[in-house]
């Protein structure tokens, strides 16, 4: 029996690439937090990547990692206890750019949907679900700089090291413009000033 809520390949690309959607909901550019589906979301996908939640490892919303993460294979492996299917992230690339990732991600959100028609999840407010393959996307791309970490501890120090410049070379020239609009309005006034005068 099919859920109501199964998703096909075409529900997992992103909404511009839908183009025969004539009425696609826009894409919203505000991000707000929605930590209940993050941990529906979270959990699933250690579920069906096979890991189990160590107590003693990293925690994210109340979820934890694996510190062995299984590496990408293209042949389909079941576990030995249960008989599912143990499914892989192509790690090198993003759920857009993989066909594996992109299944990863809709089984992902096929088995969250069917978790929720059993009842689980009733903490996920109903004004969070249309943002479910949003949360898949989140947890991969935090998922992928944890076993980025694992694998080369240096390159996140060397990316936070990169943002943190970044950073700061962004407020110097927002600085730079607020001090430049400054001085732009002081001339403006000055011009209106001296129009002011010379007219009495």
């Amino acid at each position: 029996l099919h859920s109501p809520y199964t998703l096909s390949l075409h529900d997992a690309l992103p909404i511009s690439a839908k183009k025969d959607d004539d009425h696609a909901a826009p894409v919203s550019t505000k991000k707000a937090r929605k930590p209940e589906l993050s941990r529906a979301v979270r959990g699933t996908m250690f579920r069906l990547l096979g890991l189990s939640l160590a107590t003693n490892a990293p925690k994210y919303h109340g979820y934890t990692s694996s510190p062995d993460l299984p590496e990408f294979s293209a042949s389909v492996a079941f576990d030995p206890t249960t008989g599912s299917r143990l499914w892989r992230w192509e790690w090198e690339k993003t759920i857009r750019q993989s066909p594996y990732n992109a299944a990863f991600s809709m089984a992902i959100q096929n088995q969250v949907l069917a978790d929720r028609e059993m009842g689980m999840y009733k903490d996920v407010p109903e004004g969070d679900w249309p943002s479910l393959e949003e949360a898949v996307d989140s947890a991969y791309t935090n998922l992928r700089r944890e076993r980025e970490s694992q694998v080369d501890p240096n390159k996140k120090a060397k990316k936070d090291e990169h943002r943190k410049r970044g950073k700061k070379r962004g407020l110097k020239e927002e600085k730079q413009r607020r001090r430049t609009k400054a001085l732009e309005d002081a001339r403006l006034a000055d011009r209106k000033s001296t129009r002011l005068n010379s007219s009495h």
